[in-house]
């Protein structure tokens, strides 16, 4: 049975989905450790079982939730109470992103005073001075790690057109956002990444142009669960089976350990991999990410674990995602920053991936305990839109 099941539409807006929570959780975790070049545990991350990774999890949840918590605001409130929530959740994104690209400068310029290390992934900004960190805070820059969010703001800028066009014609809406996405592909249409006032600008790490497929791909299953659209609420065997078998061919295709390099060469080009997956997000990783989140999200046992109390505590970091993304790529910096100081032997791994662990988990906890102490009942009706990125 499907875990959609007994998803009762209504109840989004008061009660979290403990599943979302738990998936943003683990996706949290997960991008801490493939922040970290070179650590052990990014193995063990979605990145070396297919052609996608923890990205297609956040930004997919990012707008199921989206979607369903301010479309009801739309619907209840009007549209200026809608925007108004919106307005105020890219402020929150943005004051998370000015938080961390501040602090990510003090830490590479005390580390460069103490050892004399350049801060390689800020340098060019903080040579800038002043011109430079406006640049960063006006998302005119976007360093190396610290390009997740500036994503986010342009997809929750876009939200009420996504949620417009959705809630009067599903299909014409995903037609446009393929158009979109098609067309960015074939013309690698991007924004511009100035890093370097002296040098010609790149471009955005994730391509809103092609990741917006992903966000509205979430946008349209939100609206499902809201009209209880048959293949969501109890997906068919032939979907399950299809989504199944491409995961499959994509962990073999994709060889993250290098296991069978003959086979895999022979079922996917290799000049594909040439491919900045990231920026471009090309169609296999799309839909190696969207089949894996409909299996998992329509699974009964996936359902029946968001609920262990075991698992409290990721379930806990997916409730407070913009803060512990936030702390979690501190404390990446923090793990490299030692593994250049002070090598990659195991010890340092572990110290490295046990901190990182206790921070995530450890600050989940307080928050949602000093949540239950200090909120209000009716400070749960927007759990979604203040907690979830």
């Amino acid at each position: 049975m499907s875990s959609w099941r007994n998803t009762d539409p209504d109840r989004h807006v008061s009660r979290r989905d403990p599943r979302v929570d738990l998936l943003r959780g683990l996706a949290l975790i997960m991008i801490f450790f493939d922040h970290i070049p070179y650590n052990s545990l990014s193995n063990l991350t979605l990145r070396c079982f297919g052609f996608s990774d923890a990205a297609e999890v956040f930004v997919f949840l990012a707008g199921y939730s989206g979607f369903l918590v301010y479309s009801r605001v739309f619907e209840q409130r009007g549209v200026g109470a809608g925007l108004r929530k919106i307005a105020m959740r890219c402020v929150s994104i943005w004051g998370a992103h000015a938080m961390l690209l501040l602090t990510t400068a003090v830490v590479l310029i005390l580390r460069y005073l103490c050892n004399g290390r350049p801060p390689t992934e800020l340098n060019p900004l903080i040579q800038d001075g002043l011109a430079g960190i406006i640049r960063g805070l006006s998302l005119q820059a976007q360093p190396a790690y610290l390009d997740i969010l500036p994503l986010y703001i342009v997809f929750v800028l876009t939200l009420p057109l996504i949620i417009f066009g959705l809630q009067r014609s599903l299909w014409a809406t995903l037609a446009v956002s393929l158009a979109v996405y098609g067309t960015a592909i074939l013309t690698h249409r991007n924004l511009p990444n100035q890093i370097d006032a002296r040098a010609a600008a790149a471009a955005w790490s994730f391509n809103p142009f092609t990741w917006q497929v992903v966000y509205v791909a979430g946008a349209a299953a939100g609206l499902g669960i809201r009209r209880r659209t048959s293949w969501i609420i109890t997906p068919p065997p032939a979907a399950r089976l299809l989504c199944g078998a491409y995961l499959v061919y994509a962990f073999i295709a994709a060889d993250g350990w290098n296991q069978w390099p003959s086979l895999a060469e022979a079922m996917f080009p290799r000049s594909a991999l040439d491919t900045d997956w990231k920026v471009l997000a090309p169609p296999w990783r799309v839909l190696h990410g969207l089949a894996f989140l409909y299996l998992i999200l329509t699974s009964s046992r996936f359902a029946a674990a968001a609920s262990w109390p075991a698992l409290n505590s990721l379930t806990a970091c997916g409730r407070h995602s913009l803060t512990i993304f936030s702390a979690g790529c501190l404390l990446a910096l923090i793990g490299r920053i030692a593994f250049q100081d002070l090598g990659r032997q195991p010890v340092v791994q572990i110290a490295v991936n046990l901190t990182g662990l206790a921070g995530h988990l450890g600050l989940a906890i307080w928050l949602d305990r000093n949540r239950k102490v200090t909120a209000r009942p009716s400070d749960f009706a927007m759990a979604h839109a203040s907690q979830g990125i």
